[in-house]
């Protein structure tokens, strides 16, 4: 008879995970990247699109009206020189309302309508460039 030898091989257990550095090094750089990223941009597209002629070349001077939304108040252009400036209403003048998420809509802020009167004019000063 033929005797072997049989002992008992310990039994391999999975080795244990350590994730503590990868968790460090999670902790910089999440917040690391999160303040560096660019959220938004603010781009001014101009498009000067051909008119619908066939591409004919005109001699007639171009009418560019721009109007620039900032902080203080609106203001219209030419592309070249500011011809209007409207300042910001008064808060008192105006009933500003939250919403449900505690925002308060500004743009109540901006005169509209003495907006909407200056265009009107321009465009009855220049009605076929307009």
């Amino acid at each position: 008879m033929a005797r072997g030898h049989h002992y008992k091989r310990p039994k391999k257990e999975p080795p244990e995970l350590n994730i503590t550095t990868f968790l460090n090094l999670m902790v910089v750089l999440v917040p690391f990247l999160l303040i560096t990223a660019v959220f938004s941009r603010i781009t001014i597209m101009e498009l000067s699109l051909p008119a619908g002629e066939g591409g004919k070349v005109s001699n007639k001077q171009q009418l560019t009206i721009e109007v620039i939304v900032r902080e203080k108040g609106l203001e219209i252009s030419n592309g070249k020189q500011v011809l209007a400036r409207f300042p910001l209403l008064k808060a008192e003048e105006v009933e500003l309302v939250a919403d449900d998420e505690g925002s308060v809509d500004t743009s109540k802020l901006y005169d509209l309508e003495l907006l909407s009167e200056f265009l009107v004019k321009i465009k009855s000063k220049y009605p076929d460039k307009t």
